[in-house]
């Protein structure tokens, strides 16, 4: 090993309060290489959205995306959580009395609350 300390480390773009973590970080990494046997890590410019990548980890330990996400909006943005259910009341019974009243016209419903 060329360092025998974190300070002593020298590396375009890492703050000092990343050398500390650099080291143990890069063992991590390493050990998954050789468990995994990948040969070669290619940088890209894009990234996938979270959203993505939740629903690739199988629902983000069971849990749909997208009830995670309005829940972080509701109290992200201090949402009154009974008049929004009393709203959901509404445009449910609102909903189905238009579909019993247009028959043809098929509407898939779900509720995620």
């Amino acid at each position: 090993m060329k360092h025998k300390n974190f300070d002593a480390l020298s590396l375009p773009g890492l703050s000092e309060d990343r050398k500390a973590v650099f080291a143990p970080g890069l063992a991590i990494l390493c050990g998954v290489f050789d468990a995994l046997a990948i040969k070669e890590l290619r940088l890209s410019d894009g990234a996938l959205p979270r959203s993505v990548l939740y629903e690739m980890e199988g629902r983000f330990r069971h849990q749909d995306i997208r009830s995670r996400t309005a829940q972080s909006l509701a109290n992200q943005y201090n949402i009154d959580r009974e008049q929004a259910r009393r709203v959901l009341e509404t445009t449910t019974q609102m909903l189905e009395q238009w579909q019993e009243q247009n028959p043809s016209w098929p509407i898939r419903t779900s509720r995620r609350c």
